[in-house]
């Protein structure tokens, strides 16, 4: 009887191994999907707003930006709004890292590497137009002292 016991113990324990895993596994899939989604609503401040410093800035001769641009402030917005909305319909609070840490490390994580390679392009852009703008002025200077001296 002990036997049968531990048997149906063993055969339970396997069965719910596996229901368990399944749902480990949606809710990893669950997680990675509102990290995603979330991540894109902020990423889309930084779509829109690292150009437009480009745009603000290009040959204009206003002095670089010394302040964070206004659209910094709103860029991880979408999270705090879905925070908010998590936290007034939190359960008892006991979820499996620390609530929506993992949200939060994950967008963070998303929209800082999206930040810093929008950076990167528009570093890259501004040097190889300071660098245009440099031969086109030493090729006018040029030009300008062999008119000089043709004359």
């Amino acid at each position: 009887e002990k036997e049968e016991e531990e048997e149906a113990k063993s055969l339970i324990e396997s069965g719910m191994e596996d229901i368990i895993s399944q749902i480990t596994e949606a809710r990893r899939r669950c997680m990675a999907c509102i990290t995603s989604r979330v991540s894109r609503d902020c990423l889309a401040f930084i779509t829109v707003g690292v150009p437009r410093i480009k745009l603000k800035y290009s040959m204009t001769g206003e002095a670089a930006p010394k302040v964070p641009s206004s659209y910094v402030s709103s860029v991880l917005e979408p999270l705090k709004k879905h925070l908010l909305q998590e936290k007034e319909t939190e359960g008892d609070g006991k979820e499996q890292g620390g609530g929506c840490v993992w949200l939060a490390e994950g967008v963070v994580a998303r929209v800082c590497t999206r930040y810093i390679a929008s950076t990167r392009e528009l570093l890259q852009v501004v040097a190889k137009t300071e660098a245009i703008l440099s031969r086109l002025k030493k090729n006018k200077k040029q030009q300008t002292a062999a008119a000089a001296a043709a004359a």
